[in-house]
């Protein structure tokens, strides 16, 4: 079964080499302007590029954040920077501001463009305008509830919802685990990036009391994956046997026989087609539901 997007933030190229190094899907930086992430060191144009490239060569995504809830003084520049970034080639922008998502789209329109959760994005219209406005991803402001996660589903159902847990934190119990362990059947998550709580050195978190042993915590991490993945594979079967639009978006690195692409929900689809189709939009019957991902064939009726 293909595990999702294991997605890592990076404030630095070094913190970035070390991210493709042990094993991230994806990465996530700030440039010098328009990101929020201040404390972090950030990386210049010409760091992007050669982390962008460096990524690349391992298979691994990068995402670059320009997601400022912007001023009029602040768009001075921005179609610029982002006429930048067009040429350095990102997989993707984080934005959070409407006026800044038009001019992304405007500048960079093989880019994709994801919305982050510091635009808040609680109500089902709001995904829906997103979604309209042509995002490949919206992440949900941090205060929705279960219920009104539920409710969004609701409205739209072909929505795919994904979240993040860690397991294995300082002063987790058993009642924590299964807690967390109902919200994914209660949620019906599409997929879910799971992280084992790592112990660093020099941090508040490292002498935090009431440590969870390495075993316990990895004997937890598997029984929640084991939900995940049942649930995945329910949620993402519902399409099985459709044919759906595919954006085919390269050559399957694991069989070159296989073209990758996605739908419109972000789901991944493997199908068997000639690497022309790169690029383009096309009808694929999703005969079998993998979980996270689809196998299927290019329909040719």
């Amino acid at each position: 079964m293909k595990r999702p997007e294991l997605l890592v933030p990076a404030g630095s190229p070094e913190v970035l080499r070390t991210a493709v190094r042990f094993g991230a899907d994806a990465v996530y930086i700030g440039g010098e302007a328009y990101g929020l992430r201040a404390k972090a060191k950030n990386f210049t144009a010409e760091a992007m590029k050669e982390s962008v490239e460096y990524a690349h060569r391992f298979g691994v995504k990068v995402y670059v954040t320009a997601n400022i809830i912007a001023h009029n003084d602040d768009l001075d520049g921005i179609e610029a920077y982002f006429a930048e970034l067009r040429d350095i080639r990102p997989d993707g922008l984080l934005v959070a501001d409407p006026g800044v998502f038009v001019i992304a789209k405007r500048v960079c329109p093989g880019i994709d463009l994801h919305v982050s959760t510091q635009a808040n994005n609680v109500n089902r219209e709001t995904f829906r305008f997103w979604h309209d406005l042509g995002a490949k991803r919206v992440v949900g402001g941090r205060e929705l509830s279960l219920r009104e996660w539920k409710q969004i589903r609701k409205a739209m159902p072909d929505i795919s919802i994904t979240t993040d847990i860690i397991v294995g934190f300082p002063g987790e119990t058993e009642e924590d685990l299964l807690d967390t362990i109902d919200v994914v059947r209660k949620a019906r998550y599409d997929s879910a990036f799971t992280f084992l709580y790592s112990k660093r050195s020099g941090t508040p978190a490292a002498g935090m009391p009431d440590q969870v042993p390495d075993q316990l915590a990895h004997e937890r991490f598997d029984r929640l994956l084991k939900v995940v993945n049942e649930v995945a594979r329910r949620q993402n079967g519902r399409l099985a046997g459709k044919t759906e639009l595919v954006l085919a978006e390269e050559v399957n690195e694991r069989d070159p026989s296989l073209i990758t692409g996605r739908l419109s929900n972000n789901n991944v689809v493997h199908f068997k087609a000639d690497p022309s189709v790169i690029g383009t939009i096309v009808p694929v019957v999703l005969e079998e539901a993998k979980g996270f991902y689809y196998l299927g064939r290019i329909d040719r009726t």
